[in-house]
């Protein structure tokens, strides 16, 4: 009998249910949604392999998809780093605006750019500007001989590059393999804006991850003065700033018109309230006050 299906996303925890996406695509296709990938911390479920003789040759074909399933989520093989996969679906000529996935390092209200030098820079920019600003666009450029990602900056068409231990644009003639980055998707999910108005999506890390190393380098917010580093990857749920959310004009735009708590309903509950305060009398409150005035 099959194990009825989670109704949410529980802790990755040994006897439960895996968080992946890739993995769980496979098993929930293979098994006509009944199954999710599980496993016991020790036997991986529905399609372990015990032994040799009496296993069917699906179960060997099914095996082989799950165990690459875990890989692209992030569960790397002995010794190699996690797999590439087209992990977003992306237009080369698309323009993509990065920010990162942790609220307290400035969520769809900072974006990365960069410097003329080729540092990449994580700044604070209203939507209004950022989409205008081509410094703040990049493309994403998919290879599909190795599954690796090319990131190309719209206004100076620099390429990130891996180089000396840090991440940073440079102008190259040919993109190679210095220039090839891993986006391996979060498995949290990421909810922008408010109400109708949501962009539902999830943070990826940006990892150079060719070297055949669990842990591979990864770019990492830090929150001081918008100054980018380099970690290595950490696989956790809570690692929210060493994640970065991939958004298109138009979803940067629908965030940010949901963003607003001011509505004429909060304003007359909180208004009458103000105006009977004494520093309400002062000249510099009321200038700071006149834009919340005009909506009461």
């Amino acid at each position: 009998m099959a194990r009825p299906r989670p109704t949410k996303t529980p802790k990755i925890e040994p006897g439960i249910w895996w968080q992946g996406d890739q993995a769980n695509l496979v098993v929930d296709f293979l098994t006509n949604g009944q199954d999710l990938c599980n496993g016991d911390g020790a036997h991986m479920g529905p399609f372990g392999i015990n032994g040799s003789g009496t296993e069917f040759r699906l179960l060997y074909i099914a095996n082989a998809l799950q165990t690459q399933g875990l890989g692209e989520d992030g569960l790397p093989p002995t010794g190699g780093s996690p797999t590439p996969y087209y992990t977003i679906e992306s237009e080369d000529t698309t323009k993509y605006y990065i920010t990162n996935e942790d609220e307290a390092y400035g969520r769809a209200t900072a974006y990365l750019t960069e410097t003329s030098d080729g540092q990449l820079v994580y700044r604070t920019i209203s939507s209004v500007e950022v989409v205008e600003d081509d410094a703040f666009a990049w493309h994403l450029i998919f290879q599909p001989q190795t599954c690796y990602y090319l990131l190309r900056n719209a206004k100076s068409g620099k390429y990130f590059t891996f180089r000396s231990g840090s991440i940073r644009t440079a102008e190259v003639a040919e993109p190679a393999g210095q220039e090839s980055f891993h986006l391996m998707r979060g498995r949290v999910p990421v909810i922008l804006g408010a109400g109708d108005q949501t962009v539902n999506t999830k943070g990826y890390w940006i990892c150079e991850g060719k070297r055949n190393v669990e842990t591979p380098p990864a770019l990492q917010a830090n929150g001081e003065g918008g100054t980018i580093t380099v970690a290595n990857q950490d696989f956790t749920n809570s690692a929210t700033s060493q994640r970065w959310v991939f958004l298109t004009a138009d979803q940067v735009r629908l965030a940010d018109e949901a963003k607003s708590p001011w509505t004429r309903k909060s304003c007359a509950v909180t208004l009458p309230g103000l105006k009977r305060c004494p520093k309400f009398r002062t000249t510099t409150c009321r200038v700071m006050l006149q834009p919340l005035l005009r909506l009461w």
